[in-house]
């Protein structure tokens, strides 16, 4: 969803959400791979960095962590959905913390959370 909202020139929308808006280390890593060749979504990710907008948290070395490996586990792909696998951790360590979201799977995370009403859409 970040990507998109990047994408789109929308993450500002993101300031109706409460705080903290927190994005994993792993996904933060993820935009920056993606700065030289998406230049301009890396400035609108970069700009809500740095306006308050979103704030990056590290997972290595926190409990976060060992729930994100556990979900990486049952991958079959190594290289897909680590972003995803690090928000749901993140989520599960956070309490009443809620994983946004505009995929329509979204069964795992609301397994790995067991509580479906933590698992929502952004409009």
């Amino acid at each position: 969803m970040l990507v998109e909202l990047a994408q789109t020139d929308r993450l500002e929308e993101l300031r109706v959400l409460p705080t903290p808006r927190v994005v994993p280390d792993i996904v933060d890593e993820e935009m920056q791979q993606g700065k030289a060749r998406y230049p301009e979504q890396y400035a609108r990710y970069a700009a809500a960095l740095a306006n308050g907008v979103l704030e990056v948290r590290v997972l290595l070395g926190t409990t976060a962590y060992d729930e994100y490996l556990q979900l990486r586990r049952i991958r079959t792909s190594p290289a897909h959905n680590r972003g995803e696998d690090a928000c749901v951790a993140l989520a599960i360590t956070i309490p009443g913390s809620v994983v946004y979201t505009n995929e329509t799977r979204v069964a795992k995370a609301c397994l790995a959370l067991g509580d479906p009403a933590r698992v929502r859409r952004f409009p």
